[in-house]
């Protein structure tokens, strides 16, 4: 059969199939046969072919890695000609300080109490009052360097004037003044800003001094790369208060040393 398919390709398709059968009586004629039907016979075959091909190439392909992910080495060509692999730091995930926890704190002695960040370190100590002042003076801070703290004084005369009048004559240039009442305390508010510093001043009036006599000025100093210090620093002046003796006992707070 695949001698007379040669022959029949050879000859233009036209060729003898099958010279053996011949019938008594008449002479056999050959069978012609198309080269389309030639080619027509081969069709389930490359098809055939053509399906295995897929196939292979599918499994190839599925077998791949889906993704390379990326990662943080990087080659570098020493002087002798080795390739070394230099690991980069990996970026660091910036504190959103407004979701910080705020804890609260207290000085029973001086009757203030106040809410600060978790990770603020507070304490009071005893200072000298100005030359010409009376009574006692304690500072408490808040942050280090000056950042935050307050000053808290046997009120006596008009210091709550002295302190305001020294704000105004010393800070550069001329601060902002306003009038503000957080929990029933009124105090006049000073801002001064200069080459990314601001400087900000509570100063409580004598007439909202709390039980004991005692006023406060609450003192803090932010920066322009840090631009969320003056929210954080005035949630924590808001949360400000004088308490009553009766009112000691339910006051939440880590008592101040």
């Amino acid at each position: 059969m695949h001698q007379a398919l040669r022959e029949v390709w050879d000859h233009g398709g036209t060729a003898e199939m099958f010279p053996e059968i011949r019938s008594a009586g008449y002479e056999h004629k050959p069978i012609v046969l198309p080269p389309e039907t030639i080619f027509m016979s081969y069709v389930p075959l490359l098809i055939l072919i053509t399906l295995v091909l897929a196939g292979v190439a599918g499994c190839t392909q599925s077998a791949a890695p889906a993704s390379v992910q990326a990662d943080n080495s990087t080659l570098q060509n020493t002087p002798n000609g080795n390739l070394t692999v230099t690991e980069s730091p990996a970026p660091l995930a910036t504190l959103n300080r407004a979701l910080l926890p705020m804890v609260p704190y207290k000085d029973t002695s001086l009757r203030i109490a106040f809410y600060v960040p978790e990770d603020w370190i507070v304490s009071t100590r005893q200072v000298l009052k100005p030359e010409g002042s009376e009574g006692l003076v304690y500072r408490t801070d808040l942050l280090g360097d000056d950042r935050f703290y307050i000053l808290t004084y046997a009120i006596s005369r008009n210091e709550d004037q002295d302190y305001r009048n020294q704000i105004r004559r010393i800070w550069i240039p001329t601060p902002t003044e306003t009038t503000v009442v957080i929990h029933g305390i009124t105090y006049d508010r000073f801002e001064s800003s200069r080459a990314g510093t601001t400087n900000v001043s509570y100063v409580v009036r004598k007439a909202s001094a709390n039980e004991l006599g005692y006023a406060s000025v609450l003192f803090f100093t932010t920066h322009g790369s840090r631009p969320d210090e003056l929210s954080e620093f005035t949630r924590v002046v808001s949360s400000f208060r004088y308490f009553t003796r009766s009112e000691a006992g339910s006051i939440p707070g880590t008592e101040i040393e």
